[in-house]
This record gives structure tokens, C-alpha cells and sequence, in this order.
């Protein structure tokens, strides 16, 4: 009886769980615990979004500098800004449209001043846009610029492949959308720093940020997605210096951009006004957290021989774990942030081209044993011997995946995978902290 008894007491105790069972347990609660950590965060943000603005005068200068002011989304930051007291130098290509928004500006907002400086920023980097950076610079120079809204941007040639179009078309944009953010951004940066306040509004776009690709705008994607990681990289920057740097990343406004795209009308209920987003992206400001061109060229002028052939083909960029397993790289901002425009172009022109028999992926690995990560622990003075490959190691392994993985993906083998799995874990607030800890040590040393 006794026997019979223990026995049903034996079947009723629990079998033990397997010993991976604790492991993937603490792995699915911690990364509950930062979903629900930034989503608390983000809730934060709204709620205290909606209480009556700053005095952006007050709190950062009596200056904004807004690019493409004369139309969209930037004229209605600029009357935004305006509205709120801010004075205003202005950027654009158009003098007599330049001249149109700074007269309704000051018949609006009779104490507000205005400067324009006639800018084509499609000419950034080149001899013909020297003489109007040093316009620009001439213009700040002596102004307390508190305020700077990177807005202008083109979107076309668009719905298009990349081979398809001449490259000084794709240059072209990326002058604008890429190049000429990171120009007035560091012409601006300089008189912030010396006042220790500021802050920078740089306009992207959800098509790089809240969907994987956009195959057709591939090029646009990609500079915007450039356009995230250098406002992130900028922001963990000079956080501490009282500059506060955030890409805003808009999705449907009724502008000139979205009503050339064919649907744009059944996009109609989602569109906001330029004059309702302006509103809400000034209330924004301060509150939220914030070497492409070869690439491209070269890849364009071997993609119309793999269309043409019909066989396809594989292309392979080689981008960084810099820009994609950590969330920025602080003092290493432009190097992740082209980085991070290889990632996007890649992943657009991998949906774009699939369908040709054409597989674009950009690989993206960590310690490769290469001349940059021995310069890099030379200066650092440690070894990363224990995380690195090398070179014929990850070579035979990145070989192997071309054709089979995915339009991103870390060759490199257990080990580099290991690593993406291990960062992806860690909250991104603590991820920037520990990064900018350790390349502000390595700048000081």
C-alpha cells in the first residue's frame, strides 16, 4: 500500500527542467524587461510632450538656422520657429523664394529678423559650393544660433533601379540628403559648443528607419538611414557639452514629395499637414533622443552587366558591426554612420534586384585581424585577441555566405555571432554608455 502510494506521489512531482531551460528563461525576461523599459520611456516622452512648450529662446539662443525653408515641412518650421520668437537665418537654392518666406515671416512675427544666404546644397563639396559655405559661415559667425533644422532633402529620381539612372543623379542626392547635413551641421556646431547649449533637428524619414527597405528609393533610404546614425553618434557626443541632437523621422506630411507618389491619395487619412507636423516637431525638440558615394558608384557601374546578361549575380559590401550590432559609435560618428548607409543601400537593392537573380548583401563583421584593428589597439594599448579572426578565417567564411544569407549578415563564424547575440541583449541606453566611456578614455590616454 505504502508502495502503491509513493508511486502516485512520484507520477504527481513535476519532471525537472532541462538545464537549458533556465538560460533561455533569463534571455526572454530581460529582453521583456527593455521592451517594456523603452516603451515606458517612449509613453514618458509623449505625456511630457504635451505640456506647454519650452522657451526655446530661452533654453538654447535667439537663433534657428533652417535649410530648404521655402516649402513643406521646412516652411513650416520656420514659421513654427518664428511664431515662438526665433530668429532666423534661412537656406535655400531660390533667392526670390527665399525672399517670398522671409517677408511673410516678418509681416506674421513683426520682432522676428531674418538672414538668407542663397545656397545650393546639391553643389556641397564641390568648387561652386565654397563661396556659399563661407556665405553661411560668415552669416552665423557672431549670431547666438541656438537652434539648427537640417530639413532639405530630394526624393527623386525616384521608383526607379539604381542602374537605371546616371550616377551624378544618385551623387546628386546624396550631396543634399547626406553631404550637406554633416556640412552645416559641423558649420554650426563650433559657436554651440563655445556656449555649451544648442540644439539640432536633422529631418529623416520612417521609409529607413520603420521599414527594412524601400526598394526604388533605394538611394533615399539610404541617406536618411545615414542621416539616424549621425544624429545618434552626435547626440551620445555632446550630450554632455548641453547640446542635444535628434533625427525626427516623419511618416506621410503633405508635401511636394509625397503627392508625386501615385498613391497618394488613398494615403490621404494618414498625411498630416506641414503645419501640424511643424507644431508637434518643435514641441519635439529637446525632448527626444535622438564613404557612401564610392559604394554606390561603383556598384551602379557593374549592375547594368548583370541585368543585361541575364544570369545573375552577387554583390557584396562590406559594411560594420560599428553601425548595426551597437546603437552609435560617439568620435567614430561619420565612419558608423557610412556605414550605416551601406546597410540600408544594400538591404533596398537585395529587394529590388532578387527578382533578377541578382543577391546584394552587406556583410558586417566584428574583430577581423586587419592594419585598422591593430592601429586601434596600438593606440588603445589593449588586445582584442580573444573577439578577433583573422583575416583568411573570416575571408573563408564571408565567401561562404555570399549567395546564402540574408541581405545583412556577421560571417565570422560561432564567435561573431555570439557577439551580435550578446549586444543585441543590452539595453542601447547602456550599450552608448559604454562606448562613449571607452572612446572618450581612449581620446584622453
Amino acid at each position: 500500500m505504502a508502495t502503491h502510494v509513493d508511486l502516485i506521489r512520484w507520477q504527481d512531482e513535476p519532471a525537472p527542467a532541462p538545464w537549458w531551460f533556465l538560460p533561455l528563461a533569463f534571455l526572454g525576461a530581460a529582453y521583456v524587461a527593455a521592451v517594456t523599459l523603452r516603451l515606458l520611456a517612449y509613453l514618458t516622452l509623449c505625456l511630457h510632450q504635451r505640456r506647454p512648450n519650452n522657451d526655446l529662446r530661452r533654453r538654447y539662443g535667439a537663433w534657428a538656422v533652417v535649410t530648404g525653408p521655402t516649402s513643406g515641412i521646412g516652411r513650416a518650421m520656420a514659421l513654427e520657429l518664428a511664431r515662438q520668437g526665433l530668429n532666423l537665418v534661412l537656406v535655400d537654392l531660390d533667392t526670390t523664394n527665399l525672399q517670398e518666406i522671409s517677408d511673410t515671416i516678418r509681416s506674421r512675427h513683426g520682432g522676428v529678423e531674418t538672414k538668407t544666404v542663397v545656397f545650393d546644397l546639391s553643389l556641397v563639396s564641390t568648387d561652386q559650393g565654397d563661396k556659399p559655405l563661407r556665405r553661411l559661415r560668415e552669416a552665423v559667425d557672431g549670431l547666438d544660433v541656438g537652434v539648427l533644422v537640417n530639413n532639405a532633402g530630394v526624393a527623386w529620381p525616384g521608383s526607379v533601379y539604381l542602374h537605371e539612372v546616371e550616377v551624378e543623379a544618385w551623387v546628386r542626392m546624396m550631396r543634399v540628403n547626406l553631404w550637406a547635413v554633416t556640412v552645416v551641421t559641423a558649420a554650426v556646431l563650433p559657436g554651440m559648443v563655445a556656449r555649451r547649449r544648442g540644439a539640432i533637428v536633422n529631418i529623416g524619414s520612417a521609409s529607413s528607419e520603420a521599414i527594412p527597405s524601400f526598394p526604388l528609393f533605394t538611394i533615399y533610404a539610404a541617406t536618411k538611414r545615414y542621416v539616424a546614425q549621425f544624429s545618434r553618434g552626435l547626440h551620445v557626443e555632446y550630450a554632455g557639452k548641453g547640446i542635444h541632437v535628434q533625427c525626427q523621422v516623419p511618416f506621410f506630411v503633405a508635401t511636394r514629395m509625397v503627392e508625386n507618389l501615385a498613391e497618394a491619395r488613398r494615403l490621404s487619412p494618414f498625411t498630416a499637414t506641414p503645419g501640424a507636423y511643424a507644431r508637434a516637431a518643435v514641441g519635439w525638440i529637446g525632448r527626444g533622443r535622438a564613404s557612401g558615394t564610392s559604394c554606390c558608384e561603383v556598384t551602379a557601374a557593374v549592375l547594368p552587366g548583370m541585368v543585361e546578361r541575364g544570369r545573375g549575380g552577387a554583390v557584396v559590401n562590406l559594411g560594420s558591426a560599428a553601425s548595426e550590432a551597437i546603437p552609435s559609435f560617439p568620435l567614430y560618428t561619420m565612419y558608423a554612420s557610412t556605414k550605416r548607409y551601406v546597410a540600408q543601400f544594400s538591404r533596398s537593392l537585395h529587394v529590388e534586384y532578387a527578382n533578377k537573380g541578382i543577391h546584394v548583401q552587406c556583410q558586417t563583421p566584428f574583430f577581423v585581424e586587419t592594419t585598422m584593428l591593430a592601429k586601434l589597439e596600438e593606440e588603445v594599448g589593449l588586445s582584442v585577441s580573444p573577439l578577433k579572426v583573422s583575416k583568411d578565417t573570416y575571408a573563408h567564411a564571408a565567401v561562404a555566405w555570399i549567395g546564402r544569407g540574408g541581405p545583412l549578415c556577421t560571417p565570422g563564424g560561432l564567435l561573431h555571432q555570439l557577439m551580435w547575440c550578446i549586444t543585441a541583449a543590452v539595453p542601447e541606453s547602456v550599450l552608448d554608455w559604454i562606448v562613449l566611456r571607452f572612446t572618450t578614455w581612449n581620446r584622453g590616454r
